[in-house]
């Protein structure tokens, strides 16, 4: 599951890139703001840019799977999504939109961004498509947010045919649910 998971994300995410109005240095969506909050406190814009897609898989398996339980995820497209959506928008804020998507569809969750026991078992008793769905709405959402503000406005096209592709492609031909916030 997480080798699909990662190859979807490395297509989207690219390479080497510093953007010179946000100051953020990124190579295969590894920022050097995460690299040096959590992997590497010594990382340099020489760590991100030396980055390769081996070392970019190894850090997204550990710390944007493993250590968050992505892979607790039952079905492979909600858990892809989740991913994807941690990636980008940080693995906290991304369990959150999935804890909220269950909050909506009925399970009584926590919306902390950690992805304990009752957690997993609220993604996982709720209809994949229905969760899949609502995620994909909660997502929408918050990139449009996010994009309220000028320094991230021009990113938001992006970001929505990113998510888009996921949207595109739900767990099984049930009905979608539409949830707007």
């Amino acid at each position: 599951m997480f080798e699909d998971a990662v190859t979807q994300v490395l297509k989207d995410e690219g390479g080497f890139f510093h953007n010179q109005k946000t100051g953020e240095i990124v190579n295969f969506g590894i920022t050097l703001k995460f690299m040096k909050s959590v992997v590497d406190k010594n990382a340099t814009e020489a760590t991100i840019k030396n980055l390769t897609e081996e070392d970019a898989k190894l850090i997204y398996k550990k710390y944007f799977w493993d250590v968050p339980s992505i892979s607790g995820i039952k079905d492979p497209k909600v858990a892809s999504l989740v991913f994807y959506l941690g990636v980008n928008m940080g693995i906290s804020s991304a369990i959150k939109l999935a804890q909220t998507a269950c909050f909506y569809l009925g399970k009584k969750v926590s919306i902390d961004g950690v992805l304990g026991p009752k957690s997993l078992e609220a993604i996982n008793t709720v209809d994949p498509v229905k969760v899949h769905s609502a995620i994909c709405n909660l997502a929408e959402s918050r990139y449009r947010d996010i994009a309220s503000t000028p320094l991230q406005a021009p990113f938001l096209s992006g970001w929505l045919t990113r998510l888009s592709r996921y949207a595109d492609d739900p767990p099984s031909n049930t009905p979608l649910v539409n949830i707007k916030v």
